[in-house]
């Protein structure tokens, strides 16, 4: 693969720089988008009311060492908390989507319930920033709603593993990528997808050991909590003989 190739793999910061910061967090969005990457994947889930908070859990228990969850805490109670040393709050999507806008960077929303996506679709289209946005799901049904109630909108199918139907599941969602778990990267998940033309992007990718997988099937892009990291990595990769 020559230089231009590996120039040419797009960098999704997963959850922004958890590496650095505090996970889908304004100030870990902040680094990946000081650290150049083409795109920040983040999680969204529904609060109590209608709130769209910017949260990988459905409890803040991991991330913040409380016992909060989303569905049971008003707005005051989950604002209250904070993450990591720099005392970042739960983002909503609208702030998110601001610096998005702001920064001109591009966003993977991924919806981590079902029923999320109108609204999410809306919001973004009240900022006008839909040509900069994926939405992407392990969900099939959301897939479905979006294909019908946004096309043109770009989306993706998640998986852990390689479904037996996922032919049919990529035809009937009508996505535009596949974003498979680089564990299950495998010939045939690349030939069903090459075969429909969807673009491919694995996750997660932390390792060079992985991130030659990734190459070796020609992929659009990887995610990664390791932005700066893998563009070291692919600078290297790309000198080589």
């Amino acid at each position: 693969m020559e230089l231009i190739e590996f120039a040419m793999i797009e960098l999704y910061a997963h959850r922004g720089s958890p590496e650095k910061e505090s996970e889908n967090t304004i100030v870990s969005f902040k680094r990946a988008i000081h650290e150049k990457a083409a795109w920040i994947e983040f999680d969204v889930r529904k609060g109590k009311k209608k709130h769209l908070y910017v949260v990988h859990d459905d409890n803040l228990q991991r991330t913040a060492g409380h016992d909060i969850s989303l569905k049971k805490a008003n707005f005051t109670q989950v604002r209250k908390v904070r993450l990591g040393s720099k005392d970042e709050r739960v983002p909503l999507l609208e702030e998110v989507l601001l610096l998005a806008k702001d920064a001109d960077i591009m966003l993977n929303i991924e919806l981590k319930e079902k029923h999320l996506e109108r609204e999410i679709v809306d919001m973004i289209e009240h900022y006008e920033i839909s040509s900069q946005i994926i939405i992407s799901s392990f969900f099939h049904l959301p897939l479905l709603v979006l294909a019908d109630y946004r096309p043109k909108l770009k989306t993706a199918l998640l998986i852990n593993e390689a479904p037996a139907d996922l032919k049919a599941r990529l035809i009937e969602t009508e996505v535009n990528y596949l974003h498979p778990n680089i564990d299950y990267l495998t010939d045939e998940t690349v030939k069903i997808a090459r075969s429909l033309r969807k673009k491919i992007n694995p996750f997660t990718v932390n390792s060079k050991k992985d991130l030659k997988k990734a190459l070796q099937y020609k992929v659009h892009g990887i995610f990664t909590n390791r932005v700066p990291y893998m563009r070291k990595v692919l600078k290297e990769m790309g000198g080589e003989d």
